[in-house]
């Protein structure tokens, strides 16, 4: 399919313009998009529950959708790149007490602390912080000693369309992972050219050190776009343009990471 007739096709779905910029089908016109809440690709780990699920044939290190529940392909287009804070509360519960104390809150029931979509404007905060700028959390060395790792996970987030599907993932590098998602980063920066325009192939590694076995999602080029792929990948950027975008969690990093955040 030439290039024009791929745009052409996806063009005559275009059909409805909302406040948020976002290119919806007829019916989504009196929908707020101003945020969206976007599934993400989990990596099976150790102590992920759907390894648990009897529903499910996972093995660790698979990459699966968050919520087809389905194992993702390797190749993917990434529409859109950010950055993100979340400060998750302990899922050890004997590190409550102490968590609580080192914040100078009292003790809540979230599982998420604080929470910035843009690392930089809090959409919600039990410490009352209304920007990531004054919050010492996210640095190395917040309570005095320089080794101290931060609270607060640094998040590089990926909208990405997976070979073969039509529902966008938010792949997120964190943790152990933060460094493979700034090496996606660089290259994919310094590849040239739309973000889109070229396909990516993400797989799991296994890595070990002093406090055990995890997986990582490490990321290489896969070639350009087809023209059909790319007019697909144009839509779904003009789409999510202006949308501020969140991610569901429903578990901590802590139970998919069996190693150190940082």
């Amino acid at each position: 399919m030439s290039k024009s007739k791929a745009v052409a096709k996806v063009n005559k779905e275009k059909t409805a313009l909302t406040s948020a910029g976002a290119l919806l089908g007829r019916g989504f016109e009196n929908v707020d998009m101003s945020t969206v809440t976007m599934p993400r690709a989990k990596v099976m780990q150790g102590l992920s529950p759907e390894l648990q699920d009897g529903d499910y044939d996972f093995r660790q290190g698979d990459i699966i959708h968050g919520l087809l529940m389905e194992k993702l392909p390797e190749k993917f287009i990434p529409i859109s790149l950010w950055d993100s804070n979340t400060l998750f509360l302990p899922r050890d519960t004997s590190k409550h007490k102490e968590f609580f104390e080192a914040l100078g809150i009292e003790p809540v029931d979230n599982l998420i602390i604080c929470k910035s979509l843009d690392a930089k404007v809090t959409q919600m905060s039990a410490m009352n912080y209304k920007s990531c700028n004054n919050c010492p959390y996210k640095e190395f060395g917040w309570d005095g000693n320089p080794n101290t790792p931060p609270l607060c996970d640094k998040t590089i987030n990926v909208l990405a369309l997976f070979e073969g599907m039509d529902m966008p993932v938010v792949i997120m590098f964190y943790g152990t992972n933060y460094k493979y998602g700034r090496r996606f980063r660089d290259l994919a920066l310094f590849s040239g050219g739309d973000l889109f325009s070229k396909k990516y192939k993400i797989t799991s590694v296994k890595e070990s050190n002093d406090k055990g076995t995890y997986f990582v999602t490490p990321v290489k080029p896969a070639g350009k776009a087809t023209e059909e792929e790319l007019a697909l990948a144009e839509e779904m950027y003009t789409r999510f343009a202006n949308v501020r975008i969140d991610v569901d969690v429903d578990d901590e990093p802590e139970a998919e990471v069996e190693a150190p955040e940082y």
